[in-house]
């Protein structure tokens, strides 16, 4: 039994877990490629001043993290509202 465990062991493929590429982000870029179209919402607006911040990560989980609190925005704000 030990040299059946030992032999699958050294045949069995080993997985690396994916790596994370970290690059630098322009967050104006992220928040602009988002878009107000993909938001739901009623007619709501959105008015934002954005300023150039640049970030380590990935350009598509930040986009996802960001996205999450401009849909809750819209959903608590009153149709033909605006979002600041």
């Amino acid at each position: 039994m030990t040299t059946l465990i030992g032999d699958l062991s050294s045949n069995w493929p080993v997985r690396t877990p994916p790596q994370a590429v970290h690059e630098p982000v322009e967050m104006v870029e992220v928040v602009e490629r988002r878009g107000p179209g993909k938001r739901r919402g009623s007619g709501v607006q959105f008015s934002a001043t954005l300023q150039p911040w640049f970030l380590l990560g990935e350009a598509h989980a930040l986009g996802a993290g960001g996205a999450q609190p401009a849909d809750n925005a819209v959903k608590f704000q009153s149709a033909g509202g605006t979002v600041r």
